[in-house]
């Protein structure tokens, strides 16, 4: 990575859009009526204004880079903290997660920070970065980066997640750059960025997406009376009739009730866990060796998903399970680098196979003997996030039915961030007697810790028959924590497509609950007001 290298220029143009375009001597005597548009050079002013006055900032978000054939994609966050320290963190393609760190400086080091930063951020993801990311280096340097900007045009408004953005456009033919800025409407804060790059036999385009978070700057002085509103939150996933993820929802899409009263429904985030392999993790690192930025772990490894294989000797499972060996190896292989993947298995109790791992090549031996009804190898230290680590194999050897060996798993999972994915492949929950299928007393303590530790189940029923009766357990736990329960026995490789569908993203909703006294518990319910538009998963909720 190179830091300080002489900038090419690349920073003068797009930047010039973002940065020095806001610094540049417009007409003072140039008023706009109130009545009209704004021009883009005003708006390039509002735009840096909004950056100016922040005490704080914060992104995650994704870029998009595309070279002739080859698409890579890049997770990344900008951290401001209050004391002016800038870290612009991401995971390469291949390799470990980096970052680049700045100091906001006053306007005597503005070029040179400003230059400094933007050659980083070229010499780290390729040349253009700089121009498509000028947030990091508006922060650190202001709009005083470069003296001469480029001129820019009004390129309307355009839809921008629950939002509309204003589209700046601008280009500078001298280094093949074109560019488009879409500013938030409201808050003129940077919500997407597209940047092409010709330069000879260079071509190169970015495409850019993030989610800002700001703290603006407090004033000294001000006395005004401050009311707290604690918000609450609940996951939900929605589905189509082909089991894809529906990821055009917005808050008046959905219906939230605690018990017979509706709620209302702050806002909405969808959040995407299909990103293929941005941050992602090509091997094992060792943490102590390279430690992550702060607050990595939450996002920048991916998801963490768990396999739960039901191992049995009877022949209508062990055809299912031979059946299914392929189609979960696909199905691992496919999922982005960046997830890291465990297993567990339960025959007369719970084993733990293998602890998380980015490495798919480990998974094969892990699963095949998590089929049988071997011991469980004895498992080394490992980095974070570790279920190694949390794991109780006192309780698990106690674990004699597998509703005690979700508890025991839940309970490992509790203490890692984020939400979880739990792949149970197996033949069935609960007891057969004569009276039909009962859940065990085990299954609430079960439910309870999975809940706790924000995990959901996906149900992958591998009994070689078209129904039976223990099937009803397994869609059980799926519809209680949210997930979906799948039977594998005719079509396999389609109840895997299924689930990699039905696993792509999930929605956050944000509500307040009624400050009055619950006399009694109650159940929150979410679906759609127009039912046609999917069915919603979400984890069994109650408010006591």
């Amino acid at each position: 990575m190179r830091s300080g290298a002489p900038h090419s220029g690349l920073a003068a143009i797009a930047l010039g859009a973002a940065l020095a375009l806001a610094a540049s001597a417009a007409p003072q005597n140039a008023k706009t009526p109130a009545a009209a548009e704004p021009s883009a050079d005003e708006l390039l002013f509002r735009f840096r204004d909004a950056y100016a006055g922040l005490a704080g900032y914060h992104d995650t978000g994704e870029i998009e880079r595309t070279e002739g054939d080859k698409v890579t994609r890049i997770r990344f966050r900008t951290d401001l903290e209050s004391d002016g320290e800038l870290r612009f963190s991401y995971m390469p393609e291949r390799g470990e997660p980096a970052s680049i760190a700045a100091k906001a400086g006053g306007e005597a080091a503005a070029v040179a920070s400003a230059r400094s930063l933007a050659g980083s951020l070229d010499g780290a993801l390729g040349n253009g970065a700089a121009a498509a990311l000028p947030v990091p280096v508006l922060l650190a340097a202001g709009a005083l980066a470069v003296p001469e900007p480029e001129a820019l045009t009004l390129d309307g408004v355009e839809p921008c997640g629950e939002g509309r953005c204003v589209v700046l456009a601008g280009a500078h033919p001298a280094e093949g750059v074109s560019f488009r800025l879409f500013l938030g409407e409201a808050d003129h804060l940077l919500r997407r960025s597209e940047v092409e790059l010709v330069r000879g036999a260079e071509r190169r385009s970015f495409r850019v997406t993030l989610r800002p978070v700001v703290e603006p700057r407090v004033q000294e002085q001000v006395f005004s009376e401050t009311v707290t509103v604690s918000l609450s939150s609940i996951v939900a996933r929605v589905i189509d009739r082909t089991g894809a993820a529906v990821t055009d929802l917005t808050a008046a899409d959905f219906r939230l009730r605690l018990g017979r009263e509706e709620l209302v429904i702050q806002d909405v985030e969808w959040v995407s866990e299909s990103a293929p392999a941005a941050g992602q993790l090509a091997a094992e690192k060792d943490a102590e060796a390279t430690p992550e930025p702060d607050d990595w772990v939450d996002e920048a490894p991916g998801r963490l998903v768990v396999f739960f294989v039901q191992a049995s000797l009877e022949a209508t499972r062990v055809g299912g399970q031979m059946r299914m060996r392929q189609h979960v190896r696909r199905f691992i292989d496919d999922l982005p680098a960046g997830d890291r993947v465990a297993v567990v298995s339960f025959d007369s109790h719970l084993k733990l196979r293998a602890d998380f791992t980015a490495d798919r090549s480990s998974l094969d031996e892990s699963l095949d003997a998590a089929w049988k009804t071997g011991p469980e190898p004895r498992l080394g230290r490992s980095a974070e996030p570790s279920l190694a680590r949390h794991f109780d194999r006192t309780a698990a050897t106690r674990a004699a039915s597998p509703e005690r060996g979700l508890e025991v798993l839940a309970r490992a999972l509790e203490p890692l961030p984020g939400e979880k994915l739990v792949v149970y492949l197996g033949f069935g929950f609960g007891h057969y007697s004569s009276t039909g299928v009962t859940m065990l007393p085990a299954y609430d303590d079960a439910l309870r810790a999975l809940a706790a530790a924000r995990a959901t189940v996906f149900a992958l029923d591998v009994t070689d028959a078209a129904s039976h009766s223990l099937e009803v357990g397994m869609r059980q736990v799926a519809r209680d924590t949210g997930g979906t329960y799948m039977k594998t026995h005719e079509f396999p490789a389609l109840a895997t497509k299924r689930l990699e569908e039905a696993i792509s993203g999930h929605y956050v909703l944000y509500f307040e609950l009624p400050e009055r006294e619950r006399p009694r518990a109650k159940e929150l319910r979410v679906d759609l007001r127009d039912p046609g538009r999917g069915e919603v998963l979400v984890r069994e909720t109650t408010i006591r």
